[in-house]
């Protein structure tokens, strides 16, 4: 009995708790809430603005850059048509055969000569035979004059016939100039393109081609 009564009291202190609170009004809420305000975006203008600094100039971002002079590069005097040929990965049976020839004198003359150098491909199909056939034909890829492709386009159609060249092996070569690329025919009339050109070394110009210019 005495437990049922303290409930019962209980109860009703809640109820009278419960009676008397005062609701919070919304505009009571906002009054306690305090007002975030906006984040503040800042760009690296306005710091300098803001600092009193001035930006870095155009003159201070680039760096200077050197004039062009129209100095031709040094070539020393070992830097002959035959180093200029061991210097090129495709050349290597041309350098071969001319190391095995004993043929190196020919190649490293203070005479401005081209070198027209047949490489590895042409070397494969051109099947040599004879030790004193490659040495002559060796020769035969040499003429006197240091002609880049440009004085050769300019001989070949001067006179519109084809340029006449005599080589250190004393045969005949003709060049052409067909679709602007530069051909070469030799003695046998084996005709051979110009692939890789004006290689300019000590003593001449070198000129990569594609095939053998056999003697027959």
């Amino acid at each position: 009995m005495i437990h049922e009564l303290r409930v019962a009291i209980a109860a009703s202190t809640a109820l009278a708790l419960c009676a008397c609170a005062t609701p919070l009004k919304t505009t009571e809420f906002d009054a306690v809430m305090p007002e975030i305000p906006a984040p503040v975006v800042e760009t690296v203008t306005d710091m300098i603005d803001d600092a009193n600094v001035e930006g870095p100039t155009q003159e201070a971002i680039m760096p200077d850059v050197p004039e062009a002079t129209d100095t031709p590069a040094i070539i020393a005097p070992n830097e002959t048509l035959l180093y200029g040929a061991m210097t090129k990965y495709e050349l290597t049976r041309f350098v071969e055969a001319v190391r095995a020839l004993k043929l190196e004198s020919a190649f490293e003359s203070e005479t401005p000569m081209t070198l027209f150098a047949p490489n590895n491909q042409a070397f494969e199909y051109a099947a040599l035979s004879t030790e004193a056939d490659i040495a002559n034909t060796l020769k035969g890829h040499i003429v006197p004059g240091a002609l880049d492709v440009a004085a050769l386009k300019a001989a070949a159609t001067a006179n519109g016939a084809p340029l006449k060249l005599t080589s250190l092996a004393g045969t005949e070569l003709t060049v052409y100039v067909m679709d602007e690329t530069v051909k070469i025919a030799g003695p046998s009339g084996t005709l051979a393109t110009i692939t890789q050109a004006d290689s300019t070394q000590s003593n001449g110009i070198l000129h990569q081609i594609n095939s053998v210019l056999k003697l027959k």
